[in-house]
């Protein structure tokens, strides 16, 4: 099996639409602009594409180099280049084939590619063997449509409308008012089951939210665009941990934070002092370490380790803060806070976030204290979650849309927790000690940062720091 990964070639200019915003099939140069998700390829603005279903017009053609994009038979026939026959075309003086079958064309024959499962389609969960095993299984068995039909549902968040998707196990589902579109888990092991949800498009207006929460990751794979102007949440809490994150140490049990990925560590440890104050948690880990609590001893609050990395595409959310310590009784103590929450996001065509629009899975923040008088310690902030975006093009309109930020430890009245880590690879910060009425009192670590995997044929260049996250990047449809 061959995979046609869509790139950045030097021949290729990318445009985003300047004063011009050239439309599909116009000629350009290098200086010209075409419209947004267009490429300017071989002299024209064109759609890049893996599969006929890519393009409005036209058809999914291949270079000679593996690039493959979109092609006119009306205006670019076979004429102009020697010895190029039907159904061949003409592009740029180069003659250039349809895509063949295996390459992603949704219509090839499913036993060509039996020696690697029989992947003849851009699929999505390629990177993870375990879940394209188990999505495959919903596919053979009917209950999926893969690649979806026209007949798919719509997940239309328009202005002002609000959607909640829940992924808890047995009730994966997205609704709006009376209606809902319900979607499929796939079990893992080690980890909670990741809920699918698969559409036609999904648009999320300016002044909407998608509000997701529940057990296990929220997977929206679609067969059209994905625009998002409004706002996808699955963001931790305090002491809960978002979709697919982990929950916040428990202050009654003296509990760490809990980790979502089972042994792979991360959870902030629950703050204790030897000398009798009152300890911050530490933060939850993620990409990278959490903060150690205020006055936290040797491991005791210490802020949780990392685990995520860019060679590994995981669907695991930040781990969570660890609960606060009081000498005198755990009930005067504070929740670590959650981990931020994982949303994979799948298009056969293009993902494109507005200037307004944000993917959050942010950390929640440690639970706060007033000084003797509430909770009298405070937790660590939970570290941010994870996002892939993965479609043959991705393209931001705004300065940032993904949020996967640790969130804040928990404050001490006036004086603050650690910040979360904000981006790159920032650790979470420590949080502070101060004394009140000659009592010592530590604050919560701040989470660590969280990740965010870009899969995609738009360029490295085009998509870096548009993230408070830890960024990562590879093709479209690479395992």
């Amino acid at each position: 099996m061959r995979y046609v990964v869509l790139g950045t070639l030097l021949f290729l200019a990318t445009c985003f639409g300047g004063e011009d915003d050239l439309p599909l099939w116009s000629t350009c140069g290098e200086d010209d602009g075409c419209a947004t998700g267009l490429t300017c390829l071989y002299g024209r603005c064109r759609s890049l594409c893996t599969m006929d279903i890519h393009c409005d017009e036209g058809q999914c053609v291949v270079d000679a180099s593996g690039q493959s994009f979109c092609a006119n038979p009306d205006i670019e026939g076979p004429e102009g280049c020697s010895d190029c026959e039907p159904p061949n075309l003409c592009v740029g003086g180069q003659c250039v084939a349809p895509l063949p079958p295996g390459d992603g064309d949704a219509d090839a024959d499913a036993d060509a590619d039996a020696d690697d499962g029989g992947v003849d389609e851009p699929y999505p969960f390629l990177w993870d063997e375990e879940l394209l095993s188990a999505f495959r299984a919903q596919v053979d068995t009917g209950v999926v449509d893969w690649p979806p039909s026209a007949s798919a549902p719509v997940l239309d968040a328009s202005e002002g409308a609000g959607w909640a998707l829940t992924t808890s196990q047995g009730g994966c589902s997205a609704a709006s008012g009376s209606f809902t579109v319900t979607g499929v888990e796939l079990t893992r092991s080690g980890a909670a089951p990741v809920c699918v949800v698969v559409v036609d498009r999904m648009e999320v207006a300016s002044t909407s939210i998608i509000s997701i929460t529940g057990d296990g990751p929220a997977a929206i794979l679609s067969r059209g665009d994905i625009i998002i102007d409004g706002t996808i949440l699955a963001i931790g809490w305090t002491p809960f941990g978002g979709p697919g994150g982990g929950a916040g140490g428990d202050p009654t049990l003296e509990a760490d934070g809990e980790s979502p990925g089972g042994d792979a560590g991360g959870g902030g440890r629950s703050g204790e002092s030897t000398l009798g104050g009152f300890a911050g948690g530490g933060g939850g880990g993620h990409f990278s370490r959490g903060g150690d609590g205020g006055l936290s001893v040797d491991t005791l609050g210490g802020g949780g380790a990392p685990f995520g990395t860019c060679e590994d595409v995981e669907l695991i959310g930040g781990a969570g803060g660890g609960a606060g310590f009081s000498p005198v009784s755990t009930s005067n103590a504070s929740d670590g806070g959650g981990g931020g929450g994982v949303v994979y996001l799948f298009s056969l065509t293009s993902i494109e976030i507005g200037a307004e629009g944000s993917v959050d899975v942010y950390g929640g923040p440690g639970g706060a204290m007033e000084p003797l008088v509430d909770s009298e310690s405070s937790g660590g902030g939970g570290a941010g979650g994870t996002v892939v975006l993965e479609a043959p093009v991705v393209t931001f309109e705004g300065s940032f849309g993904v949020n996967a930020s640790g969130g804040t430890g928990g404050d001490l009245g006036a004086i603050p927790g650690g910040s979360g880590g904000w981006g790159g690879s920032e650790d979470g910060e420590d949080g502070l000690i101060t004394t009140f009425d000659s009592v010592e009192l530590g604050t919560g670590g701040g989470g660590g940062v969280g990740i965010v995997h870009y899969r995609t044929g738009s360029s490295q260049r085009d998509l870096a720091g548009h993230a408070y996250a830890h960024e990562c990047f590879g093709g479209f449809g690479e395992p």
